[in-house]
């Protein structure tokens, strides 16, 4: 179905932009909902490759209470990565209020920090980090084992000279870690949606055995309003 709205002026805005700056509110331990919405959409996106790939980005959560961001950062990074830009740097600030980030002299340097980190050359990553994208949020899976919440890749960690290290691989599937993997992924896409058509009988006739499971719940039927029958 071909959705009738502004997607395409906003890719066309980063397709054409010089450089991308995303900033989102944290609502409930997560980013808006909205860089969700845009990347459900994501497959859009593969068809302007050659225009987003590379572009240089930064990124900005915003919580209104000191470690209360959730998965908000994360939010941001995944946006940045999977739109395809050359993420230099992401950060969270604090404030809960409309322009309260900017009433204290540390987030104003920080804001500068990231301007200067947009048009500079990518510098090398403080703290633990995944060596493949430089994300920062990890799944413990057991003792050692970890995976990348960002580029979603598994590895393990272990203590060398007093400092956590991530030894993480890639997979046989990356989204977005190299061109060529974007192009895999939109080959792959496309494949899955040829599939979709091959199988789309034998796939409504087993999800039409659950309709009847359960309780769902219906919108009520829309009533026409006073004014249309009137018109009438």
């Amino acid at each position: 179905m071909w959705l009738k709205d502004d997607y395409p002026l906003l890719v066309d805005a980063l397709r054409t932009a010089d450089a991308v700056i995303v900033a989102a509110p944290t609502y409930f331990l997560g980013a808006n909902g909205l860089l969700k919405m845009v990347l459900d959409r994501g497959i859009g996106l593969h068809h302007h490759i050659d225009g987003l790939w590379g572009k240089p980005s930064v990124g900005v959560a915003i919580a209104g209470i000191i470690g209360k961001e959730g998965q908000a950062l994360l939010d941001v990074q995944r946006f940045l990565k999977l739109t395809l830009t050359d993420m230099k740097k992401s950060v969270v600030v604090y404030g809960a209020l409309p322009g309260e980030v900017f009433m204290n002299a540390e987030n104003e340097a920080v804001a500068r920090e990231l301007g200067r980190a947009l048009f500079s050359a990518t510098s090398p990553k403080d703290g633990p980090h995944c060596p493949l994208c430089g994300g920062d949020t990890f799944r413990f899976i057991d003792e050692t084992q970890v995976r990348c919440m960002l580029c979603s890749n598994s590895g393990r960690m272990r203590m060398e000279g007093g400092k956590i290290q991530f030894m993480i691989e890639k997979s046989d599937h990356d989204l977005f870690l190299t061109k060529a993997n974007v192009l895999d992924h939109s080959a792959w896409l496309k494949g899955m949606k040829d599939k979709f058509r091959q199988h789309k009988d034998a796939l409504s006739s087993i999800a039409a055995t659950y309709q009847h499971e359960g309780a769902w719940i219906k919108p009520p039927k829309k009533r026409r309003s006073e004014n249309a029958r009137e018109e009438e």
